[in-house]
């Protein structure tokens, strides 16, 4: 009968499945559980580039997720991919989360550009608060969530994201 949700699109979701109205329903947005923050780029893109043996030291694209349909890793591939059939720069791509199901290691495959796109999972908080801060940009283009942590977490770390205009993206991500 009483509820808190973490987005106005939880709350939506919620109600839809309740056969009567609740008595309360309060929408209370998820606060950051660890310390993200701007860090200087150079010197955490120096720091990554030793640890896992690629060079980003001139930038390069990130995602951080899982493999479950919505989270889209799929169009994650398909946006690099457009984006770097369109432009000089080089950049690789980090996939930071769960490992690739044997169906994104097959779109990786494909990829004209699969030597630049680079899956890390396993990775200790402080690697992934690092390469929010170091990142030239995030990339978020999720089909559905229930709050979005990445794109607050990015934001935390001074990263520009690119998400979808869906909400709870457009709520957690605001105007910016």
């Amino acid at each position: 009968r009483n509820f808190i949700s973490v987005s106005y699109k939880t709350q939506q979701d919620l109600h839809q499945f309740l056969a009567i109205q609740p008595s309360i329903s309060e929408v209370v947005y998820n606060g950051l559980n660890q310390q993200f923050f701007p860090q200087v780029r150079a010197s955490a893109r120096d720091q990554l580039s030793k640890r896992i043996a690629i060079d980003l030291t001139q930038g390069y694209l990130l995602h951080v997720g899982g493999n479950p349909w919505y989270k889209n890793r799929t169009g994650v591939i398909e946006i690099y991919n457009a984006w770097r059939s369109t432009n000089i720069e080089r950049m690789p791509l980090l996939l930071v989360g769960d490992a690739p199901s044997d169906e994104l290691l097959k779109v990786q495959s494909i990829s004209p550009f699969k030597s630049d796109i680079h899956w890390l999972s396993g990775i200790e908080d402080e690697f992934v608060r690092k390469a929010y801060a170091a990142a030239s940009v995030f990339l978020f283009p999720s089909l559905a969530e229930g709050f979005g942590w990445p794109i607050a977490e990015a934001m935390a770390s001074g990263c520009p994201v690119i998400t979808t205009n869906e909400p709870p993206m457009t709520e957690v991500a605001g105007d910016a």
